[in-house]
């Protein structure tokens, strides 16, 4: 079973506390933060329940697991042993049952449930909790259903209120069909930031100031002045032109010029590499049109990132740059 938005486990001295699923963990130590992807985990009980009634596999399924540590260890079914990640084409069992133990922070185990044909990604990592109160932001959209990016990294569909955030400025974006907003927000201890926008808004930039006017300073009086006529100017000689040689067609911007930002682009080309790097096909698109907005407009910088990016992490960073003026 999946669900639309990133699941969070924090896995204390005493147990884990699980946001939005069901888990089961043992962990002795400090408080981390688990983040385990997209895909919705299954306690071991409820898992074991469905498993039982669950309809076989009529194609086969992937099942792709990835851990933080090289060094976790991976189990699948309760005995097939892997480490760092795992990747299996799962030909009969609907519901597998996942085990990733990380040595020196903990265990996360509970089922998940593959599809005919499709691949099911699952990832571990531990980070420590963001120290000190956090703030609110709340986005809201006419009409519902628009994705929500925060610093790059998508978080959902309005309406929503997203709690425990960093303090500072953070950049807030949605996305609805072909349409793109994005802003920042000063994001304060303790208090909830507001965001209500119809699709379709344009993010207006604060226009420049006026200058101040002039003061106008009064001519004054010439004398005027008698000049002698002048002389005739003697007849121009007329000299044909040299025909013009033809245009040396443009140079196409290479992929070192593009990186060292001396050439602009060609956005396509620069967009459809920057989402292999997206790990999620169904944030390709959105992710695609905001490449295309920023490129077009002439953001080089983000254009420059977006040709290097490699990786999800590089995807978030590239999102996350202020736009250029």
């Amino acid at each position: 079973m999946q669900a639309k938005g990133r699941l969070t486990v924090l896995v204390t001295a005493f147990g884990l506390l699980l946001v939005g699923g069901n888990a089961s963990a043992q962990f002795a130590g400090e408080d981390f933060e688990v983040w385990v992807g997209e895909e919705r985990l299954l306690s071991v009980a409820d898992g074991q329940a469905q498993a039982r009634r669950a309809a076989a596999l009529r194609e086969p399924a992937y099942l792709f697991v990835e851990a933080a540590s090289p060094d976790a260890e991976i189990l699948l079914q309760s005995n097939l042993e892997f480490k760092g990640r795992a990747f299996l084409k799962i030909r009969d069992t609907r519901l597998v049952r996942v085990t990733v133990r990380t040595p020196g922070v903990g265990t996360v185990d509970g089922f998940l449930e593959l599809s005919e044909r499709e691949v099911v990604k699952f990832k571990v990592g531990y980070t420590r909790p963001a120290t000190g109160p956090g703030g609110l932001v709340t986005v809201i959209s006419n009409p519902n259903g628009a994705e929500v990016y925060l610093d790059g990294v998508n978080v959902g569909q309005t309406p929503l209120t997203l709690r425990k955030v960093a303090p500072g400025l953070r950049q807030v974006a949605m996305s609805f069909g072909s349409w793109t907003w994005q802003s920042q927000v000063d994001v304060r201890a303790g208090q909830n930031e507001l965001i209500e926008v119809p699709v379709g808004a344009v993010a207006m930039a604060a226009p420049a100031p006026a200058p101040a006017p002039r003061t106008a300073v009064p001519a004054r009086q010439a004398t005027p002045v008698v000049a002698p006529a002048p002389a005739p100017a003697p007849a121009p000689v007329v000299v044909a032109p040299a025909p013009a040689p033809d245009p040396a067609p443009a140079p196409q911007p290479t992929r070192a010029a593009v990186e060292k930002g001396k050439a602009k682009p060609k956005c396509n080309d620069v967009c459809d590499k920057f989402i292999q790097a997206v790990d999620s096909a169904g944030l390709r698109g959105p992710i695609r049109d905001l490449c295309m907005r920023r490129c077009d407009a002439g953001d080089l910088d983000f254009s420059v990132c977006a040709w290097k990016a490699r990786s999800m992490a590089d995807v978030q960073a590239c999102g996350a740059m202020p736009e250029s003026p």
